[in-house]
């Protein structure tokens, strides 16, 4: 069943007529997504309608545009924007722009499962043309660089 992001949108305060990337998160699998609350003992997935804390990480060894997503008022680091993606929005959050999200599904616990809404003065001002990014670099194969680097839609008002 497909989401009325428009709807979302309200619900969380948002502008509707704002322009938004759905995407889904890299990397579930080399962070917290799989481990338990010490408290509860329930998973530590992130809700529909949860915030994001995107963290810029020009650091990271795999990728100089990397952005990590943070959640749980950034105690639990779930992973990152894909590669592709984060290519077109690390320099927009390097010029001090603010990008903002929330999650639209806690995932069924694979990789790739979580998807999310972005939105924000980060996002470029018309749907850009998504580089290929770290040909040499990357820990994942020709397959998973081009079809799972941006799985979601972008849309622009």
């Amino acid at each position: 069943m497909k989401t009325n992001i428009r709807e979302l949108l309200i619900e969380f305060g948002e502008n509707p007529d704002q322009q938004y990337i759905e995407s889904q998160i890299a990397g579930l699998q080399f962070y917290k997504y799989s481990d338990s609350d010490e408290m509860s003992d329930k998973l530590l997935r992130p809700q529909a309608g949860d915030r994001i804390q995107f963290i810029r990480n020009p650091d990271n060894e795999y990728d100089e545009n990397a952005i990590e997503i943070w959640f749980k008022n950034g105690q639990h680091m779930l992973g990152h924007v894909p590669a592709r993606l984060a290519a077109v929005l690390a320099p927009q959050m390097d010029a001090g722009k603010l990008l903002k999200g929330y999650f639209l599904n806690e995932g069924d616990g694979r990789a790739w499962s979580v998807s999310a809404l972005l939105l924000g003065p980060a996002l470029p001002p018309e749907p850009p043309t998504l580089p290929k990014v770290c040909p040499d670099k990357c820990a994942f194969d020709e397959w998973d660089r081009e079809n799972r680097m941006l799985a979601g839609e972008w849309v622009w008002q």
